[in-house]
């Protein structure tokens, strides 16, 4: 098709692991306009709000884990169960340490 080799990253990403989270609510899912996926973010990170259909507050939903936020839910309307968040958890120093030999 073209012509050369493919370039392969230098440094790829590894997602090792997944963290999801689901609405406890039906109602309206307010993403934090502050994130957005492919952010890093830290555990406890506020990723958004879900209010009934009157606007009063239900849940708030921050980060329970650290990592690349993958998914953040896009539409307004969301039901109880629907997974608003999938963040992509990367593998620590003492995962790759596992990997390696010593010389």
């Amino acid at each position: 098709m073209i012509t050369g080799g493919p370039e392969l990253p230098v440094n790829p990403l590894v997602i090792s692991d997944r963290t999801r989270v689901f609405s406890d609510h039906d109602g309206i899912f307010y993403a934090d306009p502050k994130v957005k996926a492919g952010d890093y973010i830290t555990a406890g990170t506020r990723l958004g709000l879900i209010t009934d259909y009157h606007g009063k507050e239900l849940e708030t939903i921050s980060a329970p884990s650290a990592g690349v936020l993958l998914i953040l839910f896009g539409t307004p309307p969301v039901n109880k169960g629907d997974n608003v968040v999938v963040i992509g958890r990367l593998p620590t120093y003492s995962d790759i340490a596992v990997g390696q030999s010593n010389p």
